[in-house]
């Protein structure tokens, strides 16, 4: 007794083959891709008790040397820098804007908040149209700088600002001259003297003004470090 041949059998057969196929494929490529990204999803900043680190995309870090390897190796600093003050303080965004490295600056950093930097739409935040700009030196007492210790006076820049924005905004205190922070309330002409914000109390009359005393921060007036 014979039986008649599927002819449809072949056909068929070859179709689940190339399913097979398609979808060993497909799961190789899924497993290919998860372990590449093992170190990048390891190093993810996790979530603080507070919430997630705030992006740091909007700081730009500008170094002024012409060593390329060393200018390289101060950005990179920098950077993680950022990384750990954004986790530091999350999960608010860091106050500044940019950060530039530069042989004039003083080698713990100075700040300078431009207050009026743009114009601010109506109804914008506090500080929306502001420019904060932190600058750090790159050498101390004829010594050049490592990167490690331009990023630790980055981090202690930071530090102040955090500090300084939270007395304006929580406690309502205005900052004073010893904060190390120069503040300009306007954009005016090279010819004009550009002013910082100082609070002082009126003193009775025909009382006698004493010098004041010098400020507390390592810092002078002008918010360059002191030698």
């Amino acid at each position: 007794m014979c039986t008649r041949a599927n002819h449809r059998s072949v056909p068929d057969s070859l179709h689940a083959l190339i399913g097979s196929v398609a979808a060993f494929a497909s799961a190789f490529v899924m497993l290919v891709m998860a372990v590449i990204t093992i170190p990048f999803r390891l190093v993810r900043p996790r979530p603080t008790k507070h919430g997630n680190p705030a992006s740091i995309d909007h700081v730009e870090v500008q170094v002024h040397l012409g060593n390329r390897e060393r200018v390289s190796a101060i950005e990179h600093n920098c950077r993680a820098a950022l990384e750990r003050a954004a986790r530091t303080w999350a999960p608010f965004p860091l106050p500044l804007d940019r950060v530039e490295v530069l042989s004039s600056a003083p080698p713990l950093g100075k700040v300078d908040i431009y207050e009026q930097w743009v114009h601010a739409a109506s109804g914008a935040i506090p500080m929306a149209g502001s420019l904060v700009v932190v600058s750090i030196g790159t050498a101390l007492e004829a010594r050049d700088l490592t990167p490690d210790e331009i990023a630790g006076a980055l981090a202690g820049q930071i530090e102040r600002l955090v500090i300084d924005r939270y007395k304006r905004e929580q406690t309502g205190c205005r900052p004073g001259i010893g904060d190390g922070i120069r503040r300009r309330t306007r954009i005016q002409s090279a010819s004009r003297q550009r002013h910082r914000i100082q609070f002082r109390p009126c003193a009775p009359r025909g009382h006698k003004e004493e010098p004041a005393a010098s400020p507390g921060w390592p810092f002078t007036e002008r918010g360059s470090s002191r030698a």
